[in-house]
């Protein structure tokens, strides 16, 4: 059903209408122990909109602020949700109390259009049945197949695009790609030749070739339905779908375009098995025809196959060449997994056994997904009311979600050096010449999940994305382009420093509505005037440190073993210059923007030369201001200095 756009727009304007009348009334509150900070009937939405675009860094705060490791959401027009990343909850949620814990109806409902009841997106006895029919797929004797195909695929379609990449003398004159689309579609091919058994219709690998119909559906798909699980207002979605429009009517046509495309090779591998006596076939769309599966069930399976082999090892792929090319500290560990590569390679290349040994690279590949999981987070469902072993009350009907991208940032999971790139905290010394890989609680790295759902490609994963790894690195250097251009940092920092010592507003103050005690034990009485104080926290020494009236833009910076300056992440309540929580200034990007343009344009082209005298006074009016400006001169820069 098609509609105007018109019905949307007035209820978005309603709802519009509804939260300003509920905030601007003043009769709201705080909700003092929430994490995040809660208003009645709207929740935390406010908040939630505000970080939409960064929702993983923005869970991942929270959960560091919560002394359980876990927070509750409520937001109007969303279930309650529990998010998590106590690996003890983990457990119990994925293994201990399981049946408790399934996908349920509103996960399937936010995937159904796009994954049908395949596997990724059913509970139960449908489940069950799907998961055993696939287990054949990943046992030693189908890895080891698995192991010839990716053999042949390297050698005679990824390692001949590189060395043609390769061509060409010097850097001016090689052709740059974008590596992780060339890996995407490698990995889909090899998904299709081994799930699907299709070998004459590749997609090309040269990225800057056009995608398939079935390939930018199959995006788009993917895109819009993971939206929906992130969306601030689930009904708005469910409004689009229902009148299809925007995002919904690209969805529904996405999906028409991936069932047409998956039912013809369906029908095309039906039509193969009539016409040939040899049912013996290695892939896993055989055996599901075969097993009298429905052609709906078939059809939602390969497209959960296709979803989960086609962009999560290519992605962790990209992100570890990223992470061993970039810094002049990770030369040591490339030119280390080179050696280890080397020592395990045999006179036909790698086999199933010999990758077993790449106990260096596992490391790097585990330290890459620690930091940047394929699958952010999970949520499942609570069928009964329960209490999660930290304590956290779970009502029937509440989105429970495990969290690993925010138990990879734990510190006190992965100690205070969490966010380094370390693959030897995944090592032991067994005191031999061989690296081993630790031991590692599945809860507390849950990243193909763990319990009865734990995830049946794991060490399928590990092996293509071992092989592809070895492969290239065995034989070319990676250079990354720098996608744009330096950010600036210094000169932020040098702006931070300078707002430090002389805030643009060196006060602010509130007026307590009611009877108050702050943190430190300060009690607040109704109507007190209640000021916090840039100017002065600038000059904290239990905050800067003793050396707080330097002016030192390196305090703002942090080593992030690169060649390129990084700022630190500083508690916006240590440096409120721009106010912080609800009220933080909406401007405070436009102001660095503008500060930073003109600076940089002046700085660029001249000298600027202060004329003596005394030290400009600090005026403290609505804002601050120097007293009787700054006399200068200014002279043009040397172009070459």
């Amino acid at each position: 059903m098609e509609a105007s756009p018109t019905l949307l727009l007035l209820l978005l304007l309603l709802l519009v209408i509804v939260l300003y009348l509920i905030v601007s009334t003043g009769k709201y509150y705080w909700r003092n122990t929430s994490v995040p900070k809660t208003y009645p009937v709207i929740g935390c939405i406010i908040s939630f909109y505000s970080n939409r675009n960064r929702l993983l860094d923005w869970y991942t705060e929270l959960l560091n602020e919560s002394l359980s490791g876990t927070v509750v959401i409520r937001r109007l027009a969303a279930r309650r949700t529990v998010v998590t990343a106590n690996p003890s909850n983990v457990e119990y949620i994925l293994k201990t109390n399981f049946d408790n814990y399934p996908k349920g109806k509103p996960f399937t409902d936010i995937l159904g259009d796009f994954l049908g009841n395949g596997i990724f997106n059913v509970d139960g006895n449908l489940w069950l049945r799907q998961r055993r029919l696939a287990t054949h797929d990943f046992t030693p004797k189908s890895l080891r197949y698995y192991v010839t195909v990716l053999r042949n695929e390297v050698d005679h379609e990824l390692l001949p695009f590189l060395d043609a990449a390769a061509a060409g003398g010097s850097k001016q004159q090689q052709v740059p790609f974008d590596l992780h689309e060339l890996l995407r579609r490698f990995f889909f091919n090899v998904v299709c030749i081994v799930f699907l058994g299709i070998d004459d219709d590749r997609c090309c690998l040269d990225p800057s070739s056009p995608v398939s119909d079935f390939d930018r559906a199959f995006q788009t798909a993917s895109a819009v339905s993971a939206g929906r699980g992130s969306a601030p207002l689930s009904f708005v979605w469910k409004l689009k779908r229902l009148v299809g429009f925007g995002s919904e009517k690209e969805l529904r046509t996405a999906v028409r375009e991936v069932h047409r495309c998956v039912d013809d090779i369906i029908r095309e591998k039906k039509k193969k098995r009539k016409t040939t006596t040899n049912h013996d076939e290695y892939d896993f769309l055989s055996r599901l025809i075969a097993a009298g599966e429905s052609d709906e069930t078939v059809r939602d399976m390969v497209i959960s196959i296709v979803m989960a082999g086609r962009d999560t090892t290519s992605a962790v792929t990209t992100r570890l060449f990223w992470f061993i090319t970039t810094g002049p500290c990770m030369k040591e560990t490339e030119h280390d997994l080179v050696n280890e590569i080397r020592s395990v390679k045999g006179g036909l290349g790698f086999d199933y056994e010999t990758l077993k040994k790449l106990s260096l690279l596992k490391a790097c590949l585990c330290e890459v997904m620690r930091l940047y999981p394929p699958v952010p987070w999970d949520s499942k469902h609570a069928l009964s009311d329960d209490r999660l072993p930290d304590g956290t009350e779970v009502r029937a009907g509440d989105r429970v979600t495990y969290f690993p991208y925010g138990m990879g940032r734990m510190e006190e999971l992965w100690g205070e050096d969490w966010d380094d790139f370390k693959p030897n905290r995944w090592l032991v010394d067994n005191k031999t010449c061989r690296l081993v890989l630790k031991k590692v609680n599945p809860f507390m790295f849950p990243v193909f999940q763990a319990g009865p759902r734990v995830c049946l490609g794991e060490e399928m994963a590990y092996v293509q994305m071992k092989y592809v790894v070895a492969s290239i690195l065995d034989r070319f250097v990676i250079e990354p382009i720098p996608a744009d251009k330096p950010k600036l940092s210094l000169l932020k920092a040098c702006l931070c420093e300078v707002m430090r010592l002389y805030p643009p507003v060196p006060w602010d103050s509130k007026h307590a509505l009611s009877d108050d005690r702050l943190p430190d034990g300060t009690e607040v009485r109704a109507g007190d005037r209640v000021t916090y104080f840039p100017y002065g926290m600038g000059r904290m020494e239990e905050l800067w440190g003793e050396d707080w009236d330097d002016f030192k833009p390196n305090r703002w910076l942090v080593d992030n073993k690169t060649c390129r300056l990084v700022l630190k992440k500083v508690n916006p309540f240590m440096f409120p210059v721009f106010q912080a929580g609800p009220r933080v200034c909406l401007g405070e990007e436009m102001a660095y923007v503008q500060m930073k343009y003109v600076v940089a344009s002046i700085l660029d082209r001249f000298v600027i030369e202060p004329i003596p005298a005394d030290k400009p006074v600090f005026v403290p009016m609505l804002t601050a201001h120097m007293a009787g400006g700054m006399q200068v001169r200014v002279r043009r820069r040397d172009p070459s200095r």
